[in-house]
């Protein structure tokens, strides 16, 4: 076993823990409040994890999760542009 620490995150969509290289990241920035999706980390700020897949990101939406941890409203595009991340 190595010596590195491998934390874990958990998807908001279904709930499983997994590593960030798994998963999406959504971030409201500290100082805008606008929201990004983090792919480099290097914006800090409230963030959520998604899992790479379809079901995971139609779930956080309808239950309106996001809205919820990051406490801003969301606006539907953010859904496209995740999904355009998500095929990339």
């Amino acid at each position: 076993m190595s010596k590195e620490r491998k934390f874990l995150r958990k998807c908001i969509g279904c709930g499983s823990y997994k590593g960030k290289d798994k998963l999406i990241r959504i971030t409201k920035e500290h100082n805008s409040e606008q929201i990004y999706i983090n792919k480099n980390n290097l914006i800090y700020g409230r963030s959520c994890y998604i899992c790479k897949s379809i079901n995971c990101i139609n779930s956080a939406f309808r239950k309106m999760k996001i809205s919820k941890i990051l406490k801003k409203d969301i606006e539907i595009e953010l859904k496209e542009k995740i999904i355009t991340v998500l095929e990339t």
